[in-house]
């Protein structure tokens, strides 16, 4: 009995080693090495468009704003907890069409002048997820820009084919935790001798119906969805390619029966690419 039970144990040994690495599953991870520097490429376009029945017709207005940014990280750190990297906005432009056009020049202008040049410390887990060390005289908007990454990443290894979900609190402007994205991550292949690790996603925005908007007399319901996919270079330990495409729909309703509900659309389209030197 126990001649022929290491006899099954060497089979299945013998059969694992000659199966593709994806087939056993990788591990899929940021970790990058202490001393690299690593250089990203940022473009996020967000459109929002909203619409109110004003007396026999609908008004509609649509804002799109657009920000570039090349960053710089270099890396102080890295350990089983996660990595500390001093990550610096070597260029801004922020630009933006319909609104006001006055102010929306005003606020590109100061965030250019705000995020270029400055040192911004994260840590950043194992699985993506960020967070901003020296918080000290940053602006909300400042530290979403420096830790725009949630955790995306599974907990252990993978195979190829293999499913994982993330839930992410979505929050809005005077609504915290206002909504949640729930998606759901593929492994949908491994490319370069498995160093590069192709990665799907799909998920629901779902806004909580009673949330409260930034005026207490407003409702506001909604839903959405997000789309996009992850390259993670393995041999680097860090993003080589992510793009996302995010739509959220809301209605505000005001509270009792005056006014028209206000139907709002947003939509973000985000990609973030690794800058090779």
């Amino acid at each position: 009995m126990r001649t022929t039970r290491r006899a099954g144990v060497a089979l299945a040994a013998a059969l694992a080693a000659g199966l593709p690495l994806g087939a056993q599953g990788v591990v899929l991870e940021l970790r990058p090495h202490a001393g690299d520097t690593i250089r990203m490429r940022l473009m996020q376009q967000v459109a929002m468009t909203g619409t109110m029945r004003m007396g026999v017709a609908d008004s509609t207005t649509t804002v799109v704003t657009v920000l570039r940014a090349l960053t710089r990280a270099v890396v102080e750190r890295s350990d089983a907890g996660g990595t500390v990297l001093a990550t610096t906005a070597d260029s801004v432009e922020l630009s933006s069409t319909g609104g006001h056009r006055g102010r929306a020049a005003g606020l590109g202008a100061h965030t250019q002048a705000t995020l270029r040049g400055r040192v911004v410390r994260l840590r950043v887990a194992p699985d993506g997820a960020t967070e901003v060390l020296d918080e000290a005289g940053l602006s909300p908007g400042l530290r979403a820009f420096f830790s725009q990454m949630p955790a995306t990443l599974p907990r252990g290894p993978v195979a190829v084919g293999a499913r994982w979900t993330r839930t992410m609190d979505m929050p809005a402007p005077g609504a915290p935790r206002a909504g949640a994205v729930s998606a759901t991550f593929r492994l949908d292949s491994l490319s370069r001798g498995d160093a590069l690790a192709h990665i799907s996603m799909r998920g629901v925005v779902v806004r909580r119906a009673a949330a409260a908007a930034p005026s207490t007399a407003m409702r506001v319901a909604g839903d959405g969805e997000i789309v996009g996919s992850i390259v993670v270079d393995r041999r680097r330990g860090w993003l080589s390619n992510a793009r996302t495409v995010l739509t959220v729909r809301s209605t505000l309703t005001p509270r009792g029966a005056s006014g028209a509900p206000l139907h709002f659309r947003m939509r973000v389209d985000e990609w973030l690419q690794a800058v090779e030197r």
